[in-house]
């Protein structure tokens, strides 16, 4: 079963959380059956002296244990180890088959994959599409504000200018945003006039 990287992430969160709860449960469990024993050993008559005696006894079988256990599981790995090892060198030098792997139905594969490509694409442009949401109201929020104050000032100043120079208001804002504009006759005269010292040089030139 497929699993993408947050189910994954998810699923082995579970299973840690899992894997330590009932750790915990244990190691309680183990608190509780010796305190239980404590408490029946001094209700027995029982030396605390003892008592710490057999924890250490408890403690070095532990330990031994706990040796036995690693030892005996590096040997079955080394063992395993040795064993394909073994096996990978029989098929390099032709002694055994080489392992056959299950056919892999490529055009499913390539359906999988293209799903897994689509939902990534629509997923990568809902997140972008939801930053720039984000940064144009941000920036209506930070920066609206001042825009808009400096873009009023900049009509003031040129309302001012147009009744200093004109001794009246202007009607309407519209040669505001014409006043960069070339004329068009000035266009056609200039290209007329390059046009016309075209001309003259060729004369000359004839001469």
């Amino acid at each position: 079963i497929p699993f993408t990287l947050d189910q994954a992430i998810r699923l082995i969160q579970r299973n840690e959380r899992g894997r330590a709860g009932i750790q915990k449960a244990m190691m309680i469990a183990n608190w509780r059956r010796e305190a239980e024993r404590r408490e029946k050993r001094l209700a027995e008559g029982v030396d605390f002296a003892d008592l710490e005696d057999d924890s250490e006894e408890l403690l070095a079988a532990q330990r031994a244990a706990v040796s036995k256990i690693a030892a005996s599981w590096k040997r079955k790995s080394a063992i395993r180890c040795v064993q394909r090892m073994k096996q990978e060198e029989y098929i390099f030098l032709g002694m055994l088959p080489p392992v056959e792997k299950p056919p892999v139905d490529q055009i499913a594969l390539a359906e999988e994959i293209r799903v897994q490509r689509r939902q990534s694409q629509i997923e990568a442009s809902s997140d972008y599409d939801k930053a720039l949401d984000d940064e144009l109201a941000l920036s209506r929020k930070i920066k609206g504000p001042d825009l808009h104050k400096e873009m009023l000032d900049e009509r003031r100043e040129w309302i001012l200018e147009v009744r200093k120079q004109t001794g009246a208001f202007p009607a309407d804002l519209e040669a505001f945003y014409t006043r960069f504009d070339q004329p068009e006759e000035t266009v056609e005269g200039e290209g007329d006039g390059g046009k016309q010292s075209k001309d003259g040089k060729k004369a000359s030139d004839k001469k």
